[in-house]
């Protein structure tokens, strides 16, 4: 993660300008979460763009930092904020910093959001959060009785001729709204309800429940669209496992800052995240069986709803604990399951819960140590997995 110094230079553009409603959703919406001076660094930035131009180049960082009132450390909490929920895009290359102001969403895709409404709700309660939603809610015209009448473009005008217009360049506006309704689904219900547990719905699997089935899916996939516009599979899986814990727990979890790993150890949870599992099952129990690879193997096969880096940490810290006893694949489907219940999508949420499970400080049984006579013992091995110095029978 690079760090911007102050005799760097700094560029800063946007792709469209900010209404009242994008002010409105940052000051009433996006505030709770990212807090005043986040907020007050991405207003400034915003302000000193050229308005013809939506840019602003050449500016020294100590300069940006004056004008802002703020240190270099405030500022870097307060641009980390603002990338992670999707206000700000960095660039570097060697000493320039390019800023990249992204408009907020609208109200009504905020609030709908499954990540961001249940942080909002977390964040100002239950109370607060119903009062914001009445500052965005409108009235819609009721079409109930009344024909629409409006004239067609081809009703009212006639074409000339069939010459095209070529633009060139970056034109001013937002990206079409990637929302998908579904009108004439394919949904299997009956391959549904063999997989649920039917006593529970009093009244069975009636209309009005299968429609919410339906609209909930639409809504999953409708916040899973990514920056460019396409489905994207593990931002569905990251919306659901949210959605999924917000239910059960009955509660909207809380927001905060994603702890940092230190240099050392970010190193070689980056090697395990990127590691073949071959090589983490050499690394850890060489010589052994043929049978041990190929119960890994149907481990990656089957469990596709973990990103391939969580499932590789997942796996190496339960190999180490384990201790040269191999599991079931059903024993790591269990614990995988439990991970992506917890919301456990990214890296450093894996490797800050692998590392509290081998501390004791979880209840999980999951990495408990076991032996058994004839096992594989990875300390029978002079070999060790090694990043930079640092022993993994350390870890």
């Amino acid at each position: 993660m690079s760090t911007i110094d102050i005799r760097d230079k700094v560029n800063i553009y946007a792709s469209q300008t900010l209404s009242i409603d994008d002010y409105a959703s940052l000051s009433l919406l996006y505030q709770p979460l990212i807090k005043s001076k986040a907020l007050g660094i991405y207003q400034t930035l915003y302000s000193l763009l050229d308005r013809s131009s939506l840019s602003a180049d050449g500016m020294i960082f100590s300069n940006v930092l004056d004008l802002i009132g703020s240190t270099q450390d405030e500022f870097e909490e307060a641009r980390l904020s603002l990338e992670g929920i999707g206000l700000l895009e960095t660039f570097n290359k060697k000493d320039i910093y390019v800023f990249l102001i992204k408009p907020p969403l609208s109200p009504a895709r905020f609030l709908q959001d499954t990540v961001f409404g249940t942080y909002l709700l977390s964040a100002v309660g239950e109370q607060m959060f119903n009062v914001l939603v009445s500052k965005f809610r409108i009235e819609k015209f009721d079409r109930l009785g009344y024909d629409n009448i409006t004239a067609s473009f081809d009703e009212v005008y006639e074409s000339i001729d069939d010459a095209k217009v070529n633009v060139n360049g970056f034109i001013l506006g937002r990206k079409n709204n990637s929302s998908v309704n579904i009108n004439n689904h394919n949904f299997d219900f009956d391959l549904f309800e063999s997989n649920i547990d039917e006593t529970l719905l009093e009244n069975g699997l009636t209309p009005q429940i299968k429609r919410l089935v339906e609209n909930t899916l639409v809504m999953l996939f409708n916040q899973s669209i990514n920056k460019n516009g396409y489905f994207d599979q593990k931002l569905l899986i990251k919306k659901a496992a949210l959605l999924n814990k917000h239910d059960s727990l009955g509660q909207a979890p809380m927001l905060d800052i994603k702890k940092t790993v230190n240099s050392e150890e970010e190193e070689v949870m980056n090697s395990i995240a990127n590691t073949s599992v071959k090589e983490i099952l050499s690394y850890l129990w060489p010589n052994s069986p043929d049978t041990y690879l190929k119960t890994i193997s149907e481990i990656y096969d089957s469990i596709s709803y973990l990103d391939r880096s969580v499932l590789n940490i997942l796996v190496f810290f339960v190999l180490k604990a384990k201790d040269g006893v191999m599991p079931t694949a059903s024993y790591f489907k269990k614990v995988a399951e439990g991970w992506y219940k917890e919301g456990i999508n990214t890296k450093e949420a894996a490797w800050a819960k692998a590392r509290s499970l081998r501390s004791g400080s979880g209840n999980n049984p999951s990495l408990s140590p076991k032996n058994t006579k004839g096992n594989i013992k990875s300390n029978e091995y002079s070999r060790e997995f090694t990043q930079n110095g640092i022993k993994m029978e350390e870890l």
